[in-house]
């Protein structure tokens, strides 16, 4: 059965706001993302939370994107896929 819930990281720029590319975290579970947060896990459907520069050493060698925490504003969101998501 297909991962229920979605990690993904995206990043944005600092001054503007605009998204500029997001990727998939997929050799992390949820468990390790609420450890690295050190955050509940208190919404089933999505939740986010913002990446700050004590978390790129657990992050960085989860994604292929270079974590630059002082160039682009970084969140992981936990997304619960859809029934057709997990399809086929």
């Amino acid at each position: 059965m297909p991962n229920q819930i979605k990690i993904i990281l995206n990043w944005y720029e600092l001054e503007g706001k605009n998204l500029i590319g997001e990727e998939e975290i997929q050799d992390l579970s949820i468990s390790d993302i609420l450890r690295v947060f050190d955050a509940p896990f208190w919404n089933g459907l999505y939740q986010c939370w913002a990446l700050e520069p004590q978390h790129v050493a657990a992050i960085q060698p989860h994604v292929g994107h270079i974590l630059q925490p002082d160039r682009h504003a970084y969140f992981i969101e936990t997304i619960k896929n859809s029934p057709s998501q997990t399809e086929g």
